[in-house]
């Protein structure tokens, strides 16, 4: 059982390195090019990416059995926020 923590750990982190970059990288070619046309599509795709490094954030903290159904519900809260920011980016 402790090799199944340990490896959503390692996913976690991995996940909220990766969408932090990607949250970072869309921000700034956001700030550069799609401010100056108006375009806010691109923030609420950003800020579901950041769902996305928050919520494996909570996969890395995820250090006994007992909080594995408290986590479950705040990645299923992100999923939804996650849900709610792509839908906003569509119009």
């Amino acid at each position: 059982m402790d090799m199944d923590f340990q490896l959503l750990f390692y996913f976690g982190m991995w996940q909220q390195v990766t969408c932090l970059f990607a949250f970072v990288g869309l921000m700034s070619i956001w700030y550069h090019i799609g401010r100056k046309n108006g375009d806010y599509g691109q923030v609420w795709l950003a800020l579901s990416i950041l769902c996305w490094s928050i919520s494996g954030f909570v996969d890395s903290n995820a250090f006994y059995e007992s909080q594995l159904i408290q986590l479950n519900g705040w990645k299923s809260i992100l999923s939804l926020c996650n849900s709610l920011f792509i839908l906003l980016a569509l119009p």
